[in-house]
């Protein structure tokens, strides 16, 4: 593989590094492959693009309020043509040629840069399906949780008849800012006042062509519609680099761990060539527990120590202290701390009861308590490092025998002793040490990544929330 521009090492130990170093995920000593060159193998993290465009970089025009003296409102049916949409007939596959795009609620997301189609129908189709330029706001108006929802084409589409079409004229309004009018909160609150709370909800065209947006002049509206457009553009480029780690994560898992029926990975680090042994969960841990089975009185409002369940660990591996729903005595605290022998920093918890497999590692010193929907597996670390068994339990193969282990009808669950008998693949220690910390690192990119998306999100809502109120 191509060779580290820097050391990855867990703890302390990791080196310091310049700003743009840690912008990347640095691998630790060259890796090669066991099998026959792949190119697919020779992805390293260093190939993933650096973030361009940081959230810090959308800043807010302080000046731009609405309620000043140049907004007034108006109709949709007055900024432009307004239609509803048609089903046409769909190509067959090998015949995307000359083709429209056909959009349907699926791929409307509120975006400001396009809407990409799934399905394409025939130019010939034109006279029965309904067509509209670039830059038309489409908008779901038929269908339960998905009236409102809207986007702007980046081409000309066709669109079914769940949706309802602006074709802004562009003399009057901005197409960005017209768009982002129709995520506010305050076209909301009027769109649901419109709705008909049938089986199907639905807004009809008349109802829908009668709803106001807030205009200022076109100058200040293009400037608005300039910022959204650039938030979103920070958004898709910030989601790209996301799933492009996220593709890296799948494909080093499947090359860095042996395949079933072997015991030596296709990939790994510089320096090991020893097989890798097969081990229990048990043989590898010094105790293996679950949370409280019967809940304790609770502490006072406001007051003691929580109790977690499967659904405060997230899907990445967080633990999630601010919605905790119950809180327990510090003498109910010390009883179960003597029962399972307490939860330690570096022991690693898996959710075994309704959502299965999550994996976490305990990172801090705060005290909590797990309900019976938790699992604690406590290293033995002679034989196995925490950050290992970390990746090794998000291992695909590992999750597919963690859901079909789990037995039960109304709520699948997985008892201690079929859990302890999860047969794993673990190399020596030192090699653990590397696949874990590399992983990891990978991990924390991940999180700050989808931090990033985050904020961005927030901005948008709330520049939604402020500018039109």
């Amino acid at each position: 593989m191509t060779k580290p521009h820097a050391q990855a090492k867990s703890g302390s130990d990791r080196p310091a590094q310049s700003a743009h170093q840690e912008d990347m995920l640095p691998l630790e000593q060259g890796m090669k492959p066991v099998v026959k060159k792949d190119t697919a193998l020779v992805t390293t993290l260093d190939n993933v693009a650096d973030i361009k465009n940081d959230c810090s970089t959308v800043t807010v025009n302080s000046k731009l309020h609405l309620l000043s003296q140049d907004w007034s409102w108006h109709t949709l049916k007055s900024l432009g043509e307004i239609l509803t949409g048609r089903t046409p007939p769909t190509a067959t596959e090998g015949e995307l040629i000359n083709l429209i795009p056909f959009i349907t609620p699926a791929e409307i997301d509120g975006s400001f840069n396009g809407i990409s189609a799934r399905r394409w129908f025939h130019q010939e189709y034109r006279k029965i399906a309904k067509v509209v330029p670039s830059n038309s706001i489409l908008m779901v108006c038929i269908g339960s949780g998905g009236i409102g929802k809207c986007s702007l084409t980046n081409r000309e589409v066709g669109f079914n008849q769940q949706i309802n079409a602006l074709v802004v004229n562009q003399d009057i309004a901005d197409p960005s800012f017209v768009l982002a009018a129709c995520l506010s909160p305050i076209f909301k609150k009027q769109l649901n006042s419109k709705t008909a709370c049938t089986a199907i909800p639905i807004l009809n065209l008349s109802a829908w062509s009668e709803l106001e947006v807030p205009l200022p002049s076109l100058p200040k509206q293009k400037h608005i519609g300039a910022l959204f457009q650039e938030l979103d553009r920070n958004l898709s480029l910030n989601q790209a680099q996301l799933d492009k780690l996220t593709h890296l994560k799948t494909s080093m898992l499947e090359q860095m761990f042996p395949q079933e029926g072997e015991d030596v990975p296709r990939l790994r680090f510089d320096g090991f060539t020893e097989p890798w042994q097969k081990i229990t969960l048990n043989e590898a841990s010094s105790n293996i527990s679950d949370g409280v089975h019967n809940l304790p009185p609770e502490a006072k409002e406001g007051e003691g120590i929580p109790i977690l369940s499967a659904k405060d660990i997230d899907d990445f591996g967080n633990l999630l202290f601010n919605d905790v729903a119950r809180h327990a005595s510090y003498q109910s605290f010390q009883s179960e701390f003597k029962r399972n022998e307490g939860i330690s920093f570096g022991d690693v918890l898996i959710t075994i009861v309704g959502s299965i497999g999550r994996v976490a590692i305990v990172n801090t010193t705060r005290c909590f308590m797990l309900q019976r929907s938790v699992a604690i597996i406590k290293p033995q670390y002679s034989k196995i490092r925490s950050d290992f068994l970390h990746t090794t339990i998000t291992h695909p193969s590992s999750q597919i025998w963690l859901n079909e282990t789990a037995a039960g009808s109304t709520q699948k669950g997985i008892y201690l002793n079929k859990l302890s008998s999860m047969v794993i693949m673990a190399p020596n220690l030192a090699e653990q040490e590397r696949i874990g910390a590399f992983f990891q690192a990978l991990d924390e990119r991940l999180a700050l990544q989808r931090a990033k998306i985050e904020k961005l999100e927030q901005l948008k809502k709330a520049l939604l929330e402020q500018m039109f109120v």
